[in-house]
Parts: C-alpha cells; structure tokens; sequence
C-alpha cells in the first residue's frame, strides 16, 4: 500500500517485520542482564499504517480507515497518515481515548516460529530505545535464570496476537476466495496544495458482499465474519476524520463522499 511510502503494512523494505530493525530470540544465556524500560510510541512516528487484527476491527473502524495491503495473502491495515508519518502520535504519545493496534502494543518484543513446526519463540528488538544492557532502569528480562514476570507476559500477548493473525490470515483468505475484494485508491491534496495518492489497497466490493450465498452468510455468521466486514465498510467514512488531523485542515480536499468503499 503506497502513498507512495514503503511497502505493503506488514512488510518492510527488507525482510524485517515492519518497525523491527534487529529483532532476536529471547536467551537467558545471552540476555540474562537486559531490562526493558518504559516507553512511549515514538518509534512508530513515521509509521502511516500498521497490520490491525481482526479482532481490531470493532474499536479501529471508529477511528481509522481499514484497508487491505496487497500481498500474497491480503493484510487489514489501520491508514495512520501520509507521507510516512502517524497523525496520531504527538512527542511520543498516542492521542487519548484512540486504539492502539496490538502490532504496536506488543512492541519491542514479538514471535517467529524455530526448528520444527509448530514451535514459537519470543523476539525481542534489540536495537530498540528500551533496551537496557547495564544499569538498574526498567524490568528485568529473566530472574535467577528464568523468565521474570515481563518476559512471561510479553510471551503471553505474542501467543495471544499470533493466534489472532491466524484466524485474521483465515478471514483474509476467503475473503479473496468469495472475489469479494477489489482495487481503490484514494486522492488528497495537502493544504500546501501538493497532491498525495493512497494506492496499492484493496476494499470490500459492497454489491458483491451483498449478494453471498445463504451458505456462506450463514458460516461467515458464526465465524463473526460479517460482522468483520461491516466494520471494515464502515471505516472507509474515517477518512475525512483523518484528513481533519492535519494541520490547516481546513483546506485538505479530500476523495469524494465515497471515497473507497461501494463497487467499481
């Protein structure tokens, strides 16, 4: 997905995940003295969309535009900005009363899966700024050579959000498979009258949701598919909201009323 930024959400220019830049396992052996300070959202400043669960569906759709990054699998994205910066981060802090994407609370740590399948360890950023390697300042990463209280958590959540990844690569995957999903892109002018194009994003087609088979409305029912995808429609009207965050708003000209949504 362009603006034109970096790459589709999830992905980066590299094989890093997104936001990561040296992303490790977890050892006691190696990490046995490293704490983990508090830390704020500055690392995600320039971040103009991130992977959204799911799961996420419900709370993002109040605030962002969700929209489906090209890839071999399509990815959900909440759309944060343009031009490579996140207008809901001011000096470090997420703007009160908005959510925050699990792929960013999770942040510096995270999960890969090692050796045999089905196996999983625990990531952590290593060049994150809340690594501590000397000193006393944040959490400990392990006890007496075991896991502290932290890592036990961090684990936890990391399972948690790969279990929600899957089920939202499920829906993702019949969304393609029911031709439901369609190319959009969207138009903006910047109050000093420069141009941008959001691009590179795929939308629920509204005529073809609309027409499902009784099977599949009934499946997707029970799964909270469709509920899922009416979220994500509904979305689509934040992006004037959007749009409202820049400074001298007031002059952005937006897409038109409906912007991404409805059918080619």
């Amino acid at each position: 997905m362009t603006n034109t930024p970096p790459a589709p959400a999830g992905q980066s220019t590299s094989s890093l995940p997104l936001l990561y830049r040296n992303p490790v396992p977890v050892s006691a052996e190696r990490h046995s003295g490293w704490r983990v300070a508090q830390g704020d959202y500055a690392f995600a400043a320039q971040a103009s969309y991130v992977p959204l669960l799911i799961a996420e569906f419900g709370p993002g759709s109040r605030q962002y535009p969700i929209l489906f990054a090209e890839g071999e699998v399509v990815t959900p994205t909440a759309l944060l900005g343009l031009d490579a910066s996140n207008l809901f981060v001011a000096n470090g802090h997420w703007s009160d009363g908005v959510h925050i994407p699990a792929y960013l609370r999770r942040y510096p740590f995270g999960s890969a899966e090692i050796g045999e399948a089905g196996r999983f360890a625990l990531l952590i950023d290593a060049d994150s700024h809340r690594i501590v390697r000397e000193g006393t300042d944040g959490a400990p990463l392990f006890e007496d050579g075991e896991p502290s209280l932290v890592t036990k958590q961090a684990f936890a959540f990391c399972e948690a959000f790969r279990a929600d990844a899957a089920a939202t690569r499920d829906f993702c995957i019949a969304l393609a498979e029911a031709e439901l999903l369609i190319d959009r892109q969207a138009d903006v002018t910047l109050p000093d009258g420069s141009k941008r194009a959001v691009k590179g994003f795929k939308v629920v087609d509204l005529r073809a949701f609309l027409a499902l088979d009784d099977q599949r409305i009934i499946d997707w029912h029970r799964r909270g598919w469709l509920a899922a995808v009416h979220f994500h429609l509904a979305s689509l009207d934040q992006f004037a909201a959007l749009l409202d965050r820049y400074p001298g708003a007031e002059a952005l000209t937006g897409p038109a009323s409906d912007p991404v949504g409805g059918t080619a």
